[in-house]
């Protein structure tokens, strides 16, 4: 798969291609910003499991895909899974870097000196707060992922 954004497109988006023909699979609409480029951060577990992360000036959304046992895909949309509670200055840029591993998103506000860690199990794992890890479900079971604390049956 193909992932490319365009913060200063007509319609800013962040657009999947097919990797062999290029063609389009999802367009993923995001709001136009004045100044910044949206960062991306990209997990893949496998071709069928991916988890997409856009930054904007304040905000980071996730984008995930996933496919089923018949190869059907499956994307949706979580807005927000950060949201700066103090905005920054609209007449100044302001960017956040973001990095994904498999089960955590760091990112750091250019704003801040600090880095943050923020846990994001995918959807065979759940959030354990007491570790702050992603455990895995027990077999025939799935979370809804993100920081869900339940495993609960497929289907």
């Amino acid at each position: 798969m193909v992932i490319v954004t365009c913060s200063d497109c007509n319609i800013p988006a962040v657009n999947f291609y097919d990797t062999k023909t290029l063609s389009p699979l999802k367009s993923v609409p995001m709001n136009k910003q004045k100044f910044e480029v949206y960062n991306l951060a990209v997990f893949e577990r496998d071709p069928q499991t991916i988890q997409v992360f856009a930054a904007g000036r304040d905000f980071i959304d996730m984008i995930e895909y996933q496919e089923n046992y018949r190869k059907e895909p499956f994307w949706q949309v979580t807005r927000n899974i950060y949201s700066m509670s103090v905005k920054p200055n609209a007449n100044f840029t302001h960017e956040i870097y973001i990095a994904k591993s498999e089960d955590y998103l760091v990112y750091k506000l250019v704003s801040e000196d600090r880095i943050y860690t923020m846990g994001v199990c995918d959807r065979s794992k759940i959030f354990n707060v007491t570790t702050f890890t992603c455990d895995q479900c027990p077999r025939a079971l799935k979370s809804f992922g993100i920081q869900e604390q339940i495993c609960s049956p497929c289907g």
